[in-house]
C-alpha cells in the first residue's frame, strides 16, 4: 500500500512550504503559516521569516507588465466590451473562490459581507431614458457613449469607477453643447 494518497500532516505542510520558499525565493512567515495551519505558535525561539528574493520580485513585476501588455493587445483585437465581459466572468469566479476560502477557513461572515460581482449577460445593454446618472451600470454608461457617438473613456473604461466614467460623459456632453470648449 502506497503512502502517496495520504494527505500531509499540518506540520509536514509547514516544512514543505518553508522548503519551497527557500527553493523558489518566495516569502515565508512561520507565525502566519502556523496560524493558517492551526498549529501552536513557536515557543523557545523566534519564528522563521524568509523575505522574498529580489530576483523573484523583479520576475513578478516583469510578468505583471507583460500581462498588462497582453491585456491591452487583447482589448485592441477583441474590443473592450468582449474583454470587459470576460474580466467580469473572471472576477465573479475569483469572488466565488474567495467566499469558498472564507467558508473553509471558518470565516463565513467575511464571505457574506463580500458581495459577489453580478454577472451581466452578454449582448445588448438596455439604456434607461435620459442622461446618465450615478445609478447606471458601467455597461450602460459605456453603451451610452457608443449610442451618442461620444469618445469612450480611457481603455474603454476598464478599471474605472462608474463615477469616473460619468464624469467623462459629462465632460464630453459639455464639449458638444458649448462651442467654445468643443
Amino acid at each position: 500500500m502506497s503512502n502517496e494518497n495520504i494527505p500531509a500532516k499540518p506540520i509536514e505542510k509547514l516544512y514543505i512550504r518553508m522548503e519551497q520558499a527557500r527553493q523558489f525565493g518566495k516569502a515565508f512567515d512561520e507565525a502566519l503559516e502556523r496560524r493558517i495551519l492551526k498549529l501552536p505558535p513557536v515557543e523557545g525561539r523566534p519564528p522563521i521569516a524568509i523575505p522574498e528574493a529580489p530576483e523573484r520580485r523583479q520576475m513578478t513585476l516583469r510578468e505583471d507588465v507583460a500581462g498588462l501588455r497582453e491585456l491591452e493587445e487583447e482589448v485592441k483585437k477583441q474590443g473592450e466590451v468582449a474583454v470587459a465581459e470576460r474580466m467580469a466572468l473572471v472576477q465573479a469566479e475569483n469572488d466565488r473562490l474567495k467566499a469558498q476560502v472564507a467558508e473553509l477557513s471558518g470565516k463565513p461572515e467575511e464571505a457574506a459581507a463580500r458581495k459577489p460581482t453580478p454577472m451581466k449577460p452578454a449582448g445588448k445593454v438596455e439604456l434607461p431614458e435620459g442622461t446618465p446618472t450615478k445609478d447606471w451600470t458601467r455597461q450602460q454608461l459605456i453603451e451610452f457613449c457608443r449610442a451618442n457617438s461620444l469618445p469612450l473613456p480611457h481603455k474603454g473604461g476598464i478599471g474605472m469607477k462608474n463615477l469616473a466614467i460619468l464624469d467623462h460623459i459629462a465632460g464630453e456632453l459639455k464639449k458638444q453643447n458649448d462651442p467654445v470648449i468643443g
